[in-house]
């Protein structure tokens, strides 16, 4: 009896867990005002996306634009995932990068 409790349990709570979807109507995120900080945590740290970086430089708008213009910034971030490396993005500020992107990349 315990063991068909913990399964129906186990069960239930698979079928229950949906994955977030981010709803990016409505929303003006803009680089300057949003995605900078983000970026700068998360990115700028430990010298991957620094000035200068054979990684790519994300220290400003400009430098990182032709990574967002090509794809490589979404496809990292989004697609693969694998992107910030070593580091916790919160779901709070991949959904605000998600809609920035979305909605075009806008820098103001």
């Amino acid at each position: 009896m315990k063991q068909y409790l913990i399964f129906s349990l186990g069960i239930i709570l698979l079928f229950s867990c949906k994955k977030a979807e981010v709803d990016c109507v409505d929303t003006n995120y803009t680089y300057n005002a949003d995605a900078q900080t983000i970026i700068s945590k998360n990115c700028n740290v430990s010298g991957c996306h620094n000035s200068g970086s054979s990684n790519g430089d994300f220290t400003s708008y400009a430098k990182l634009k032709p990574y967002l213009d090509n794809g490589k910034f979404n496809e990292r971030v989004f697609v693969i995932g694998d992107m910030p490396k070593n580091r916790l993005i919160t779901f709070k500020n991949k959904s605000i990068l998600q809609c920035w992107m979305e909605n075009s990349y806008k820098e103001n």
